[in-house]
């Protein structure tokens, strides 16, 4: 059993098709997020996850550098990026 498909497939690339794992997604409870005004929100991009070279953090970074370049452009309020 594993929590993605990126998880299965590396168990299958790891201990072959023959461990065949069950794909089964946490619950995430949503309520707590309506919560409260939008306007009192920070603008918070967060990736949650292991560190690993295949995982490409440094892209997520020129990513999130090409959003706040647009949404200055835009005027818009510079949101924060949490990596852990």
């Amino acid at each position: 059993m594993v929590n993605s498909t990126w998880t299965k497939n590396h168990i299958i690339e790891l201990w072959g098709e023959a461990s065949s794992p069950c794909v089964v997604y946490p619950p995430c409870n949503t309520e707590s997020f309506r919560e409260g005004s939008q306007a009192d929100r920070t603008r918070t991009v967060l990736s949650v996850g292991q560190f690993r070279p295949e995982k490409d953090h440094e892209l997520q970074l020129r990513a999130f550098k090409c959003l706040q370049d647009k949404g200055r452009q835009a005027g818009c309020v510079d949101a924060c990026f949490v990596c852990c």
